[in-house]
């Protein structure tokens, strides 16, 4: 049982748990057959604002409140922390290449960085918005980011040249998710805080 908000849900790879990500920086495992916590980790002393599970299913990756980014195995086990911190502020979302190789996150610093996966070197950071980035989608299959921001936009960006491509500022309020067609990237979808 959690005694503390949640913050970031996802379903594990194979559909069988959800993994849940708290205001105390905490992990939990959840059985989907019952909804029975299977196990718990500490994984911030901050809470864990974002999840993503790599492409090949093989590395949990979260983003806390303190900044940092860390890696995980399917099981929890810790094994790498990418920057130190990976961003000034909080980590508001994770997104992986097509090839898992690389990965971008979004923060309430106002930016998105590239990592190299492998080494979890930064390789460079996309500037732009004007506020908290609250969302990060890479493109599925081409060497797109999109990105939404608390000012109220979503940008495209070129993740190899690292410069905006456009921006959209139709939303009045702040751009809480985007993401792009997981079968063929030709559309992408944006929510905001609108009435």
């Amino acid at each position: 049982r959690i005694r503390h908000p949640v913050c970031v849900v996802k379903w594990s790879p194979e559909g069988r748990r959800l993994i849940t990500g708290s205001q105390n920086g905490e992990f939990t495992l959840w059985s989907a057959f019952g909804f029975i916590s299977d196990s718990s980790i500490t994984g911030s002393d901050q809470a864990i604002r974002s999840i993503a599970w790599s492409h090949n299913q093989d590395y949990l990756v979260s983003g806390s409140g303190d900044g940092s980014i860390k890696v995980y195995t399917p099981q929890l086990a810790p094994i790498n922390q990418l920057g130190n911190p990976a961003h000034q502020k909080s980590v508001r979302s994770i997104s992986f290449a097509p090839t898992d190789k690389k990965l971008c996150s979004g923060g309430d610093d106002l930016n998105i960085n590239l990592w190299d996966f492998a080494t979890g070197e930064k390789e460079a950071v996309l500037k732009g918005h004007n506020f908290d980035v609250k969302s990060v989608s890479w493109h599925p299959t081409n060497s797109l980011i999109l990105s939404g921001s608390r000012d109220n936009c979503v940008k495209l960006w070129n993740s190899r040249s690292g410069k905006e491509i456009n921006s959209i500022s139709d939303h009045r309020n702040t751009v809480s998710y985007v993401d792009w067609n997981p079968i063929n990237g030709n559309w992408f979808v944006s929510t905001s805080r609108d009435k």
